[in-house]
């Protein structure tokens, strides 16, 4: 979308965990997404996937993006953070 149509999207996609070890840190991390989007409305797009379901598909993006723990978030294709504990950490990375 931003590369054939000149706009301004970040994305943001979200691996996190139900199991009892990480599920305190995955809905923090769910809380700041939150709170995130809500100030970036327009131009913010966030894919959440729980890493313990039998998806191709997440299995594939979790190949592609070397994620290997949760949570864990891809922003915008290139930067991978690993439970971020305060929004400006994840803003620096948005379009």
């Amino acid at each position: 979308y931003n590369k054939y149509c000149n706009g301004n999207i970040s994305t943001i996609l979200f691996f996190y965990s139900n199991k009892k070890s990480d599920i305190v840190k995955s809905e923090d991390t769910g809380r700041l997404l939150d709170v995130l989007y809500s100030k970036h409305i327009d131009n913010l797009i966030i894919y959440s996937f729980d890493v313990h379901l039998e998806s191709d598909l997440i299995n594939n993006l979790m190949e592609k993006y070397h994620v290997e723990t949760s949570p864990t978030l891809v922003v915008n294709g290139n930067t991978k953070l690993f439970n971020p504990s305060n929004i400006n950490i994840v803003e620096k990375y948005l379009k």
